[in-house]
């Protein structure tokens, strides 16, 4: 970690692509108001990205396939969810998500 740059995307040549998968599941509706046709729900948002500095071989590493990092220390994709009453920033200061209200 001691070369590693949180912000810097985790590319071996600046040219290289970085696709970042992002999903959505559902955890629970917790209300749904027909006549204004508003729906406030609470969701998982998942994304995943591959990041060649955090590579191995297991067999080199007794096994290990897994690591946890904090999410303080590594690189994470600026995502902003649209379309709802709330614009929600994922990581805005680099540590949980918060909300801001606002309309779209």
């Amino acid at each position: 970690m001691s070369n590693y740059n949180k912000h810097v995307r985790p590319v071996e040549n600046n040219s290289d692509i970085l696709t970042v998968k992002v999903g959505v599941k559902l955890v629970q509706i917790d209300d749904v108001n027909e006549i204004n046709q508003i729906m406030q729900t609470h969701v998982y948002v998942l994304h995943e990205w591959r990041d060649y500095s955090f590579v191995w071989s297991p067999n080199d590493y007794d096994g290990v396939e897994y690591i946890h990092m904090p999410n303080d220390l590594i690189w994470k994709p600026d995502l902003v969810l649209y379309n709802s009453k709330l614009i929600i920033l994922l990581y805005p200061d680099r540590q949980n998500s918060k909300k801001k209200e606002k309309y779209v």
